[in-house]
This record gives C-alpha cells, sequence and structure tokens, in this order.
C-alpha cells in the first residue's frame, strides 16, 4: 500500500449478501422451473427437495454466520492505512505495523491468478 491505490471501503450490506446468494437463488428458480416441465410429479419433487434441502442448509448457516460475526463490521483502505470500525469503536492499523496480508478469495471471485 503506498497511498496511489484509490481508497476503498469494505462493509457487509444486504445488496452484497443477496449478490452472493444469486446462484443459490438461480438454481432454486431453475429446479422449480424443471419441475414445473415434469407436471411437479411426486417422484422428482422428494428428489428436487432432497437436493435443495442438502444445498441450502449450509447455504443458510454459512450466511448467517457471516452475517452475524461481521454486520457491524467496516474496513477502509486509505493513504498506507486500514482503519477497521466495529461496535467497540475504531483501531487504526499502519502500513508499518503490516507483517503480511493474506485474502482467501472465493470461488466466485478467483479468475484464475493468485494473489499474494
Amino acid at each position: 500500500m503506498d497511498g496511489t491505490q484509490e481508497d476503498s471501503v469494505f462493509k457487509v450490506t444486504v445488496y452484497n449478501q443477496l449478490r452472493a446468494l444469486f446462484l443459490h437463488l438461480f438454481g432454486t428458480l431453475m429446479m422449480i422451473i424443471v419441475l414445473y416441465i415434469l407436471s411437479f410429479e411426486k417422484e422428482f419433487i422428494i428428489v428436487f427437495l432432497i437436493t435443495w434441502i442438502i444445498y441450502t442448509i449450509p447455504v443458510l448457516y454459512l450466511h448467517t454466520e457471516y452475517w452475524i460475526k461481521n454486520w457491524s463490521e467496516k474496513y477502509e483502505i486509505k493513504e498506507g492505512r486500514i482503519i477497521k470500525y466495529n461496535k467497540r469503536g475504531k483501531k487504526i492499523y499502519n502500513k508499518e505495523d503490516i507483517v503480511k496480508i493474506i485474502l482467501y478469495k472465493s470461488a466466485s471471485i478467483d479468475k484464475g491468478g493468485y494473489l499474494y
């Protein structure tokens, strides 16, 4: 961080959560459309419902845990420092204090490259 990079703000919002859930919501819609095409036959409903539950429970659990842990936090990166805001106040990390930053990217934001 040399101060030439544009300032950034990171915060958990409802919009960000919905963007992250888009693929799951789209998959649910596709399942409903396929069930409609298959005339909502009982056997298909059972298979789709079991599949949907297997995918939905972890998604809802992880998003809920993430929301509860991070809803009150905001991070600003500006002028060679990171400012962390939460319900306990604000903490400033200067670039001299930072030894290493590790970014764990999800597959949805990984475009085939590595960031160190």
